[in-house]
């Protein structure tokens, strides 16, 4: 068994350029120190979609990887419209709903009515891709695989144009960190550039821009949350445990009162 695995290492390292191999080496190192300095300084719950889009996005991209194809020694060392890997398929729809959860997550954010945040994401999320996961998935199980990449790149354009014109809204009417936002639209941007090439560049192994454009913009946007996480954390420190350790008196004199207000218990005498 350990030497079949070998093998088949020894096989992706022959197939597979180093330069994948660096981006695959990057991504996870970004998503387990993202992952880890979020949950090591998770005192208050924030910021859990964003989470969520860091995790699925690193399962999506091992899944969608030309590592794991080269790797399955029951597939071939190549791609095609007409045959794709089950695991690559699973990658997108994967890397479909952490977009999806990050775009919630935004219009979670925005300064709109209950009723306006429902209907965005009702129309943007919601209806579409309860359309476009039975339609990919169906297309793929009754082997009409050439239909696959059609829906996910519309897929992909409507949710990530959905992200961009959010973060600038955002980047317009918020002036407190615009290096960050700056960073999400770098990354979110590398992920339109990843849905487009594909239509520009073949599908292989050797040569998958699509998947080191996407991998890119993984990383940007674990850096980016990473820098948001840190700036909050700043700003509790700063801020808002300031403001809680002010009220302590305040709140230790009234329960203090309230004791002193309760009536005692009546005693019989002896």
């Amino acid at each position: 068994m350990l030497m079949h695995v070998s093998d088949q290492l020894e096989h992706v390292a022959e197939t597979i350029p180093a330069l994948d191999g660096a981006l695959m080496a990057a991504l996870l190192a970004a998503a387990a120190l993202s992952q880890f300095w979020r949950r090591h300084t998770w005192h208050v719950r924030w910021e859990a979609a964003t989470t969520l889009t860091g995790a699925l996005m690193c399962a999506a991209l091992i899944l969608g990887s030309p590592h794991l194809v080269a790797f399955n020694p029951t597939l071939p060392d190549e791609m095609t419209e007409a045959h794709l890997h089950p695991q690559v398929i699973a990658g997108h729809i994967l890397l479909c709903i952490a977009y999806a959860t990050f775009l919630h997550d935004l219009a979670g954010r925005m300064q709109w009515t209950p009723r306006q945040r429902r209907r965005f994401v009702t129309l943007r999320i919601t209806l579409p891709y309860t359309v476009f996961l039975p339609i990919l998935i169906g297309s793929y199980i009754t082997g009409y695989e050439q239909l696959c990449y059609p829906v996910i790149l519309i897929t992909y354009v409507g949710t990530l144009a959905n992200i961009c014109w959010l973060l600038l809204c955002i980047r317009v009417t918020d002036q407190r960190a615009p290096h960050i936002i700056n960073t999400y639209i770098a990354a979110f941007t590398f992920a339109v550039v990843a849905a487009g090439i594909r239509y520009l560049t073949d599908i292989s192994i050797v040569n998958c821009w699509e998947w080191r454009f996407a991998t890119l913009s993984a990383i940007l946007l674990m850096v980016a949350s990473t820098l948001s996480w840190i700036r909050k954390q700043r700003y509790l420190k700063a801020h808002l445990w300031r403001r809680v350790r002010l009220e302590k008196p305040i709140k230790r004199r009234a329960v203090e009162r309230r004791t002193q207000s309760t009536p005692q218990p009546y005693s019989a005498p002896n």
